[in-house]
């Protein structure tokens, strides 16, 4: 039976390429998934423990990554291709309370919704203001999901406190899309909508591009030149055989621009993201950054 799941998953075209002695013994694809589907819930996993290498792991990680959330990797690998895209649209399609503008989108990934919220006058409250939807015509919208959010859900899914506070994340984000609207400023046709400045005047977008400069060279001063993670401080054994050292400036920008989490950040210096005190120690350092970003802590926050 360890042919099965192999020939099963490589007839799928899910993964661009097939493992090492890949086997072809099953001519018929439906032929191979009957015979899956037969197999109990034991005998599959024991399959993929004792048959799978490396590469057949990392097929099996990737198989999940392209199942939506709502289907299991067994019955994504069961499914026909048809059967397969109308998951992924059906996954992709808003709900009814985002109205019928926004149309399913499969290439556009995972989202969030959310009921846009703004802060109004209120003379009856204590604040003297008060929070109310402004969500078009009542509805509500989508935000794509980010690094922070599968952070967040990672934590959930462990039973773990989430590693942010909600301002050190909007600073984050606040960060990312300084810089990109900073980055696409100085591109042909690009969008001047909701900068700063008021207007036709044609020195506006110069002195928009110039603020937004300015307060990215005080995030920037702010996150400073400190260094995340030092190689000289941790044994050989805890950190990995590769690992380079790690600066607060290359954290910050790895996770809030390149979207990486705290174990890809790792993994991607040579750092080993099994180790407990190098997840603490990276997720330390992050928040230590976010927060001299942010110029001041509420108390209690």
């Amino acid at each position: 039976m360890t042919k099965v799941f192999d020939h099963f998953a490589g007839q799928a075209d899910l993964l661009d390429r097939r493992p090492d002695g890949f086997d072809l013994a099953f001519g018929s694809f439906a032929e191979a998934r009957r015979a899956w589907q037969n197999l109990s819930q034991r005998e599959r996993l024991s399959i993929r423990s004792a048959s799978f290498d490396e590469g057949g792991r990392r097929w099996l990680r990737k198989i999940r990554d392209l199942c939506p959330s709502k289907v299991g990797c067994d019955d994504w690998v069961a499914m026909t291709d048809s059967e397969r895209l109308a998951a992924m649209r059906g996954a992709a399609t808003p709900p009814e309370s985002c109205g019928p503008m926004i149309g399913a989108a499969p290439a556009r990934g995972a989202f969030e919704v959310f009921h846009p919220v703004e802060m109004i006058p209120d003379a009856k409250s204590e604040a003297g203001f008060r929070a109310e939807e402004m969500g078009y015509r009542g509805r509500s919208a989508l935000r794509a999901v980010d690094v922070f959010d599968r952070m967040i859900v990672s934590a959930r899914k462990a039973r773990k406190p989430a590693p942010l506070t909600p301002a050190q994340i909007s600073i984050g984000r606040h960060y990312r899309d300084l810089c990109e609207r900073h980055d696409a400023g100085g591109m042909k046709l690009a969008s001047l909508e909701g900068r700063q400045g008021s207007g036709g005047r044609g020195g506006d977008f110069m002195d928009a591009y110039l603020s937004e400069g300015r307060e990215l060279d005080a995030l920037r001063r702010k996150i400073g030149g400190g260094v995340a993670m030092q190689v000289r401080r941790v044994r050989p054994s805890a950190r990995g055989a590769g690992a380079r050292t790690i600066s607060d400036g290359v954290l910050v920008d790895a996770v809030c621009l390149e979207d990486q989490t705290l174990s890809e950040v790792l993994c991607r210096f040579g750092w080993s993201a099994k180790t407990a005190s190098n997840r603490a120690a990276v997720c330390g350092a992050l928040c230590a950054a976010l927060d001299r970003m942010i110029g001041y802590r509420e108390k209690g926050d």
